[in-house]
């Protein structure tokens, strides 16, 4: 499986590149000329994970083109895919032109609600999350869902966000580090996510260099981010 982006041992960051030698075309959904859903190479990997471990009755927030509901559809393990969207539009694209094409559309639900108001999470066995384009719009959402600490939400790309925040991290440790405090009481104000960060950091204090590789860990920025 090719992830979105990997970290070495000590976080450099590596992202899978590659090339095609001929023109290669795929389908993409559109809105007000944004990509927000496309079957490149990169969406269709990314997912695959997350499309292996789905089982049982599915949750997906966002409904795109629906390629994780349809795959999610083929498998045996799943029963149902229930696809929480708040579009109107969307759904009404999608049960035009896509779901008729579903070999088993019977398994297929879709409930025209907001993600964050949707509150029949117990129902299902997996949750799949991807209401966002990419990491940059989608940092701010992925926190808001983290701040629930729900153990059985997957995200897309959820590796992205991780490395993210692991840069606004090691600002932050720097800043400190050089008692920027001018810049760090800009930042609290003008920055919603420096700010949520700084205030689950304040109090935390590091005596070794190996305690700091720990604390910037995927696993620990994950737990961090938990917090309420």
């Amino acid at each position: 499986v090719i992830k979105d982006v990997t970290t070495t041992k000590n976080y450099e960051e590596i992202t899978s590149l590659g090339y095609f030698e001929h023109d290669y075309s795929y389908i993409s959904l559109t809105q007000n000329k944004v990509i927000w859903m496309s079957l490149s190479p990169y969406e269709i990997e990314t997912m695959k994970e997350d499309i292996l471990n789905a089982k049982g009755n599915v949750l997906t927030y966002g409904l795109g083109i629906g390629y994780f509901a349809y795959m999610c559809s083929l498998k045996d393990e799943v029963e149902t895919v229930t696809i929480v969207e708040k579009d109107k539009n969307i759904i009404s694209f999608f049960k035009k032109h896509i779901l008729n094409k579903f070999s088993h559309k019977e398994k297929i639900i879709i409930i025209e609600e907001d993600a964050f108001k949707f509150n029949k999470e117990s129902l299902y066995d997996y949750i799949f999350i991807d209401i966002y384009r990419n990491e940059d719009d989608g940092l701010k959402l992925y926190l808001d869902f983290k701040k629930q600490d729900k153990e059985n939400y997957h995200f897309w790309i959820e590796n992205s966000f991780v490395v993210m925040l692991r840069r606004y991290l090691l600002d932050l440790m720097d800043l400190y580090n050089n008692e920027d405090n001018e810049t760090i009481n800009y930042l609290r104000k003008e920055n919603e996510i420096y700010s949520y960060l700084d205030e689950l950091t304040k109090d935390l204090e590091f005596n070794s260099f190996n305690a700091i590789k720990e604390f910037l860990s995927d696993s620990n920025i994950k737990e961090l981010v938990s917090k309420k």
